[in-house]
C-alpha cells in the first residue's frame, strides 16, 4: 500500500481530474473493468480495490460523478507504467482522454520518471501525442501471467 500523498488536481471548465482517493467511486471503476474494458473482463472486486491501494489514481469528474480513471505504478525514477483508463463512453471525443493523459504526466512525483509504458490495442494515436512509441525492441520485453483463480487480497487494515 502507498503511504500518504499529497492531493494533486487540476481543472478544465467543469471537469475536475484528482488523486484524492477519497473521491473514487470503485464501484463504478470495478463495473467499467469487470463488464467493459477488454483487458480486465470479469475482473474481481477485491483486486480491484487491491489495485488502486498500491497505485497513484488519477479519478475524473463532473461536479461529483466520476467520468474516467487512471492508474499508474511507479519507483517514482526509472519507470511509471499506465493502466486502466477510461473515459465512460458519454464524456469520450472531448478531449478528456489527453488531458489525463496530460496531468499524469504532469504529477509533480512523476514529471522526471525516465520510461513511461502501458498496454493498449486502440489508442496507439492518443498516445503517440504524448511521446509514446511502440516499444523498438518487444522481444525484450517479457511477462508471467498469474492464474486468477484462488486469488485472495492480502489482509488490510480497515481503518478510514
Amino acid at each position: 500500500m502507498l503511504g500518504k500523498q499529497e492531493i494533486y488536481e487540476r481543472f478544465r471548465e467543469e471537469f475536475r481530474i484528482s488523486t484524492d482517493r477519497g473521491l473514487l467511486d470503485v464501484d463504478l471503476i470495478w463495473q467499467f473493468l469487470s463488464d467493459e474494458a477488454y483487458w480486465s473482463k470479469g475482473i474481481k472486486r477485491a483486486r480491484v480495490k487491491h489495485a488502486i491501494d498500491s497505485s497513484i489514481c488519477f479519478g475524473m469528474y463532473l461536479g461529483k460523478k466520476q467520468i474516467g480513471f487512471s492508474r499508474v505504478i511507479t519507483d517514482h525514477s526509472i519507470l511509471a507504467y499506465v493502466l486502466d483508463m477510461f473515459v465512460i463512453e458519454e464524456y469520450r471525443n472531448q478531449g478528456l482522454g489527453s488531458w489525463m493523459i496530460q496531468c499524469m504526466l504532469e504529477h509533480p512525483d512523476l514529471k522526471r520518471v525516465k520510461r513511461w509504458m502501458l498496454r493498449t490495442h486502440q489508442q496507439h494515436d492518443l498516445f503517440r501525442k504524448f511521446g509514446f512509441e511502440v516499444f523498438g525492441e518487444p522481444q525484450t520485453l517479457m511477462s508471467r501471467i498469474q492464474d486468477e483463480r484462488g486469488y485472495e487480497p492480502p489482509e488490510t487494515n480497515n481503518e478510514a
